[in-house]
């Protein structure tokens, strides 16, 4: 009896932290939620159509498009390697944003709206999609939301970029960019309480001052991002 009732009690816990996952993944409100949505998600990329409910507006139907970072790996089978980041860093052609582009080609249907967000070199292949001409063509791009990411110099991106960075986040000025000046486009900056690499890993999901930003990357904004 007494084992039993253990294991009952076991289930209850699993399920009480289990629940607030799930409502989570139900609805992306914040930066915090933006960036356990990516981390929650057993695939470098992940498509789902969702409703968007911009402030003071109705929800419209959108696909939305989640990246996840670098695995910090040199192999080159794998599409988060070191090489891509180096790669998109110098915006330029690399695998991962192929299989975006093809991911997106095979999942999405011409003319749908797409909203992308993305953590570290997620949020930098998010700039890239925006960018391509193709992508542009086929998709309306509204929304580019990165956090722990670089900034990736353009062409003529299409949507609105928002960038997340901590102030003890190094990794959001490793490309590019930062030679020629560009490092601060579109950048919001808070302190999460974390130092170093802990920043990059820890506070986007974590730090309570990221849930001022929307599902937009809006700060004080309302938007949200419905499954």
């Amino acid at each position: 009896m007494k084992r039993t009732v253990s294991i009952l009690l076991v289930f209850c816990l699993l399920a009480a932290f289990a629940l607030p996952c799930l409502a989570r993944a139900e609805q992306i409100s914040n930066v915090n939620d933006a960036t356990n949505y990516i981390l929650e998600q057993s695939e470098v990329i992940t498509i789902r159509r969702a409703a968007l409910y911009e402030s003071g507006k109705s929800g419209r139907g959108v696909y939305l498009i989640a990246l996840s970072g670098s695995d910090y790996s040199w192999n080159e089978d794998e599409i988060t390697c070191l090489q891509n980041a180096i790669r998109s860093g110098c915006s330029m052609p690399n695998s991962y944003l192929s299989a975006v582009i093809a991911k997106a080609k095979e999942t999405v249907p011409k003319g749908s709206e797409i909203v992308l967000i993305g953590h570290s070199l997620g949020g930098m292949i998010a700039q890239q999609f925006a960018d391509d001409s193709a992508m542009k063509a086929d998709y309306t791009i509204s929304y580019v939301l990165t956090m722990g990411a670089p900034y990736i110099a353009d062409t003529a991106r299409e949507g609105t970029l928002h960038r997340m960075a901590d102030s003890a986040d190094f990794v959001p000025y490793l490309s590019l960019a930062t030679l020629l000046g560009q490092y601060a486009k579109d950048l919001s900056v808070e302190t999460g309480g974390y130092p170093g690499l802990l920043a990059h890993a820890l506070s986007y999901g974590q730090a309570a001052c990221w849930q001022q930003y929307d599902a937009l990357g809006v700060k004080g904004g309302s938007s949200s991002i419905r499954f």
